[in-house]
């Protein structure tokens, strides 16, 4: 049988039943080797994976919620950055593989979640931090009065832009300045200082509660209440500061 004949048999299966592999590349008479080649259409292509759109959302909504910390308004943006990023995982699972960005979406989620607990933290943090300042603050208050300085007490009651600085000649800046020794005048003459020094020391003050707090124009602002008991006649009286 002669080469060309060959070439044109059917390919035999072998004693197993299965098709017998391709005869090697034929040498030409010339003797150059025929190279053989695959077929385009038998390459596999990989399938395209589109990214989910959620996932990158809430990866922007975990960046965007530092923002929470600076104030309560904006406490939904983790809210909203933990709600896609689960949804968006949720969907991934679901569709894999041909949906991607799971780690688009667990960043988001990770700091949305960090976000949502650290911005009320900081929140609460800071009220904790501002009641024990102005408690502070109020003892300075009371002390002065009770040691029988009305003009240190004043200046706790301004600005503090405007205040005088506490030691040295303070008594000074106010009898030197008839608008200021009227104010000062004005001052004492208030029935509360008037009452707080006349106890002259003798009264026991207490924290009582925190009314209300706020933010001003001016910054953090807040309302404390503070019982003052003093001793008369043998039975101990309470009023409210």
């Amino acid at each position: 049988m002669s080469q060309g004949e060959a070439a044109k048999q059917p390919q035999r299966a072998n004693q197993s039943g299965q098709p017998a592999s391709p005869p090697p590349a034929e040498k030409s008479s010339t003797g150059i080797f025929k190279a053989r080649f695959s077929d385009p259409q038998e390459v596999a292509v990989e399938e395209y994976r589109a990214v989910c759109g959620l996932a990158v959302i809430g990866l922007l909504l975990g960046l965007l919620s530092v923002t929470a910390l600076f104030t309560r308004l904006l406490w939904v943006v983790p809210v909203a950055g933990i709600a896609a990023s689960a949804v968006a995982l949720r969907r991934i699972a679901e569709e894999a593989p041909s949906l991607i960005g799971r780690k688009a979406a667990l960043v988001g989620l990770i700091l949305s979640v960090g976000f949502a607990v650290a911005a009320p933290t900081d929140w609460v943090v800071h009220r904790w931090l501002l009641r024990r300042e102005a408690r502070q603050f109020a003892t300075f208050w009371f002390d002065f009065l009770r040691q029988g300085a009305p003009h240190k007490a004043h200046q706790l009651t301004l600005h503090p832009g405007s205040r005088q600085p506490l030691e040295g000649k303070l008594w000074d800046h106010y009898t030197n300045d008839w608008r200021n020794y009227k104010e000062i005048q004005g001052y004492v003459g208030c029935p509360l200082i008037r009452t707080l020094l006349a106890l002259n020391g003798k009264a026991e003050v207490r924290y009582y509660d925190t009314e209300r707090q706020w933010e001003g124009d001016d910054g953090d602002a807040l309302r404390q209440v503070y019982a003052v008991t003093f001793e008369e006649e043998g039975k101990k009286k309470t009023f409210f500061v």
